[in-house]
């Protein structure tokens, strides 16, 4: 009877070390996966799309100033006119992905969002979704 007891502890203990090795494992590996081509800043960093073909929007480019600034240009073409939009503001940016927090002209505020894989960013602005390069 002392020989089943004692061979049970020895089971409880072996089972209880498995557990917590499993356990271990779990908190070493994440269920994120990031983006490997992403720079780790864009800090003062300049992207360019272009289209020369496009009917409406035809040239987006951002300015990212130091850790914090954002600026960015929207041209194109309304009823035959040249229409450039600037837009100022500040932004977040971690593992590949950050949001601009900006500002129009009549200082009416909106966001925007953008992915950077790395040299090409897109950016969704005003519900249209642009690719970028790097300049």
């Amino acid at each position: 009877m002392k020989y089943l007891k004692y061979v049970a502890l020895l089971l409880c203990v072996a089972v209880s070390v498995n557990v917590i090795n499993a356990c271990s494992k779990d908190d070493k590996t994440s269920s994120t996966t990031t983006n490997t081509n992403a720079p780790t800043s864009v800090a003062d960093t300049e992207w360019e799309w272009y289209d020369h073909d496009a009917t409406d929007v035809y040239r987006v480019q951002v300015e990212f100033n130091g850790p914090a600034g954002v600026f960015v240009i929207k041209e194109g073409m309304v009823d035959d006119m040249l229409n450039v939009q600037s837009f100022m503001g500040t932004y977040t940016y971690s593992g590949g992905s950050g949001s601009l927090h900006l500002n129009d002209d009549n200082q009416e505020a909106f966001s925007a969002t953008f992915t950077i894989d790395g040299t090409q960013m897109k950016l969704t602005l005003q519900g249209a979704t642009y690719t970028l390069t790097k300049k």
